[in-house]
């Protein structure tokens, strides 16, 4: 009878370690999501300034011919 009542104790700490992986490895996805969300926002950041920089060179260019001719 013992052995019974410890093969349903050790059931139930296995359902409580695999809830616990579970919400572990939810965490992580967590943790991984975020980090792929900064570093699209950093390069988006790099985008935009290599934009502005492309942008202020056309407009110079033009400006610089306008002068030439």
């Amino acid at each position: 009878m013992c052995k019974g009542s410890f093969s349903r104790a050790h059931l139930a700490g296995d359902g409580i370690v695999q809830r616990g992986q579970t919400l572990g490895e939810d965490g992580q996805i967590a943790l991984d999501l975020g980090l792929l969300v900064l570093l699209i926002g950093d390069l988006l950041v790099d985008f935009l300034t290599l934009l502005a920089e492309v942008l202020d060179a056309c407009v110079r260019g033009r400006r610089d011919a306008g002068k030439i001719a």
